[in-house]
């Protein structure tokens, strides 16, 4: 199945509704802003230090993959692979969409695979400096997208915003989920 762009560009709102935003900063700027930011500490020989909190590594329980009926068969569900209702996602989304507001962010316009049949247009949409250098790494760097292209991908990032399991739906204060039929990935609660 190809992600398609998403219907309503969610990017677009969370910049509309920022403080300031950082678009595209490259790597060494990235690094000052992180420094200046005290999000972490830059060691000796380059090395950006960061704690990670409670949650150093994966949290295989919190992820989740947007049960629509074009994606429904197609994925397989179980374990690793978490469904999670349209009317979550909403919700999660929401919560994301107004924590973000008001905020100083960072966007990063990236591409994923070299193979121009598999090459997708991702943004990278955070409220931390060194997020978004992660997201350089992670990712392919790329020219930024036109004011008329959506990318093909959105992830919103909002790492210190923690969720309420009963109330929003997900089964911790953190939550991953991937929207396959409208191109969003919402991260939550990962600090």
């Amino acid at each position: 199945m190809a992600i398609a762009s998403a219907p309503s560009d969610l990017s677009e709102i969370v910049i509309a509704n920022a403080t300031a935003v950082h678009r595209n900063l490259s790597t060494p700027v990235l690094y000052e802003h992180a420094v200046r930011r005290e999000e972490g500490k830059l060691l000796q020989g380059g090395t950006f230090a960061v704690r990670s909190g409670a949650r150093t590594g994966r949290s295989p329980d919190d992820k989740f993959v947007v049960k629509t009926s074009n994606i429904s068969e197609l994925v397989w569900w179980g374990q690793h692979n978490n469904p999670m209702t349209p009317d979550v996602y909403e919700r999660v989304k929401a919560r994301i969409l107004q924590y973000l507001k008001d905020k100083e962010i960072y966007v990063q316009d990236c591409v994923v695979s070299q193979d121009p049949a598999h090459r997708r247009t991702v943004r990278v949409v955070t409220e931390q400096a060194y997020h978004s250098l992660f997201a350089r790494t992670m990712f392919i760097p790329s020219r930024p997208l036109r004011a008329d292209e959506r990318p093909q991908l959105t992830i919103l990032h909002a790492p210190y915003l923690q969720l309420d399991a009963d109330g929003d739906g997900v089964k911790s204060d953190a939550v991953v989920a991937l929207n396959l039929t409208d191109g969003v990935i919402l991260i939550a609660g990962t600090r």
